[in-house]
């Protein structure tokens, strides 16, 4: 009896005690539960006109640890072809819904495609199990081969941070359709793994996964149709999407045309100079300093206009020039002339002479010493004044046209400013903007230098310079011609020398007067410090004449070298598979 009248009375107690712990088992499964996607149902209609609609149905857990407004739904729409070109999906979101009604969502640009946020960001979803409805509709997505019309669809996308772990898609064609060839694939993207269910019946395609996806893996599946069941682009249309898709590097193109047509027509207009007869001279016009004519003829202020400073100083026995081994040396031998009033002349190399009478100057080689920093300052400092006197009067010799760089450049900016705002992708934003930057910068340079124009005056000097280049150039059986002069002297060669420099024909210079040397027709140097040159150039070893002109090349680069600021020279510098297309989603 006491064992019979106990039974029931410890089957209560355990059945209270249940009762009493179910509470507990409850809260434990809640804390337990996971955010996944339960059900992701595709459906997928294939119109004849080439359109497609798509309506997504993606159930999904909320417990507030990533889905707190709700969902983020990502779709790519910017994809690259076997070719590399750039193509667009345009695509219109028809409604959007959560348990069946109408729900907020704000879309994002996300670089190769757009991101969907569903939900709104002031309140929190309902804790539990909700029913995402996308309707959204796409175009030129259907490809179209010899083999037959193909839809290749990323069914779920690939990038969700949840596992899917139910997933199916039906595909829809036109009626007359009959599908020939179809696939699925699952896995990460790349993946050819096919845990799938697969059915076919006339135009329509179905398929379910076997199994659970993991995240970042998805659902992507491809049928075909045979030629003709979906009507192809147009040429205009196919035209239409070209340019769309490639708007940046259009404006390239069309932009780069403009500024070439623009630069071509502006040099053929305003550009062209037109010279006179040119004959050889040999006379030197007063006033014409070997700087001045280079810088006029050349028609730009570079490094040898101020090295030719130098060697008139030199040859006026202003300056000794000591060519050692390493390094050149110059002396001053008496104080440089000026003129007070145009800031002209020698003058200006007395900046380098300031409480010092010489200056020692490495030589310009691979592994020469850098030139020290104070000295290399006040190069550039002689320097740079030494331009803005020539400056003072380059209006009067050409002008630079600058008015058409500047809209020339102006141009640039604008097209560049175009190709980065119109492109899709920052690597494309990069690449068109980058090539609009550099070919433009390019054409600009290279028209720069011939729309300048000479004037009048200008073109004479040019005249005369190309006319005196010739003189100084010309084959020794044509110095027979009674223009030139029977006999050249030392000290016309020594005056011409500078300007033989200015005009880059030194070595032709030099080499006609070794040949007068040779002769026997004229005694040219002296001998100093057991070296052998002229009064105003020591040479290290034995003086050569015939290399006398490499010698004097070299100094002008040396010179030019020394001139240049600080730092500016440096050394140092530093089929596919699943999941094509991307996609995906998330909670926010």
């Amino acid at each position: 009896m006491g064992a019979a009248l106990m039974r029931p009375i410890f089957i209560g107690i355990l059945m209270g005690a249940a009762l009493w712990a179910l509470p507990l088992f409850s809260l434990s499964g809640r804390a337990e539960a996971a955010e996944t996607i339960s059900h992701f149902v595709a459906s997928i209609d294939v119109h004849p006109d080439g359109n497609v609609d798509v309506i997504e149905d993606i159930t999904v857990n909320a417990e507030y640890k990533q889905i707190n407004h709700g969902i983020y739904r990502d779709i790519p729409t910017r994809y690259t072809d076997k070719m590399g070109n750039l193509v667009s999906v345009p695509l219109f979101i028809k409604s959007i819904q959560r348990d069946s009604k109408s729900e907020p969502y704000h879309v994002v640009d996300e670089g190769n495609g757009i991101r969907i946020y569903i939900g709104d960001k002031k309140e929190l979803v309902p804790y539990g199990t909700h029913r995402y409805t996308l309707h959204y509709a796409v175009n030129h997505v259907v490809g179209f081969f010899p083999t037959g019309d193909e839809l290749y669809w990323n069914v779920t996308g690939n990038g969700w941070v949840f596992p899917i772990e139910q997933a199916s898609v039906r595909v829809t064609f036109p009626p007359t359709a009959r599908i020939t060839k179809s696939a699925a694939y699952t896995g990460a993207q790349g993946s050819r793994g096919q845990d799938v269910y697969q059915h076919v019946v006339g135009n329509i395609y179905e398929a379910e996964m076997t199994r659970v996806l993991n995240p970042n893996e998805g659902l992507t599946v491809f049928a075909t149709v045979p030629v003709g069941s979906i009507q192809q682009e147009t040429v205009w249309q196919k035209i239409s999407f070209f340019l769309h898709d490639n708007a940046a590097w259009v404006v390239y193109v069309v932009s780069t045309l403009v500024l070439l047509g623009y630069l071509t027509l502006s040099w053929m207009r305003v550009g062209v100079d037109t010279a006179g007869v040119i004959i050889p001279r040999f006379d030197i016009p007063t006033g014409i300093t070997p700087d001045m004519l280079r810088f006029v003829f050349k028609q730009k202020y570079d490094e040898e206009v101020f090295s030719c400073l130098f060697v008139q100083a030199a040859v006026q026995k202003f300056l000794k020039i000591d060519d050692r081994d390493s390094e050149i040396v110059l002396e001053r031998v008496r104080d440089l002339p000026m003129d007070t009033q145009t800031g002209r002349g020698l003058g200006v190399l007395g900046l380098l002479f300031i409480g010092k009478t010489s200056i020692t100057i490495p030589k310009k080689t691979l592994f020469s010493r850098r030139v020290p920093k104070e000295l290399s300052e006040k190069f550039l400092e002689a320097k740079n004044r030494h331009k803005k006197v020539l400056e003072k009067d380059r209006a009067k010799f050409y002008t630079n046209n600058y008015q058409i760089i500047a809209g020339a450049v102006l141009l640039s900016i604008i097209s560049a400013a175009l190709c980065f705002f119109l492109a899709f992708t920052d690597a494309q934003k990069i690449m068109a903007m980058g090539a609009c930057g550099i070919t433009h910068i390019f054409l600009i340079h290279f028209f720069s230098g011939p729309l300048k124009k000479y004037t009048d005056e200008g073109q004479d000097l040019a005249d005369y310079a190309a006319g005196l280049k010739l003189y100084l150039s010309v084959a020794e059986e044509a110095r027979m011609n009674k223009l030139y002069p029977k006999t050249i002297t030392l000290g016309v060669f020594e005056t011409l020398l500078p300007y033989a420099l200015a005009l880059d024909v030194a070595q032709e210079w030099c080499d006609h007067f070794s040949s007068l040397v040779a002769e026997g027709l004229v005694t040219y140097y002296e001998k100093d410090h057991g070296g052998v040159g002229f009064g105003w150039y020591h040479a290290a070893d034995e003086f050569n004449l015939a290399q006398f002109a490499n010698s004097i090349t070299s100094i002008s680069g040396s010179i030019a070298s020394a001139s240049s600021p600080p730092g500016s020279r440096s050394g140092s510098g530093g089929a596919s598979g699943g999941g094509s297309g991307g996609g995906g989603g998330g909670g926010w």
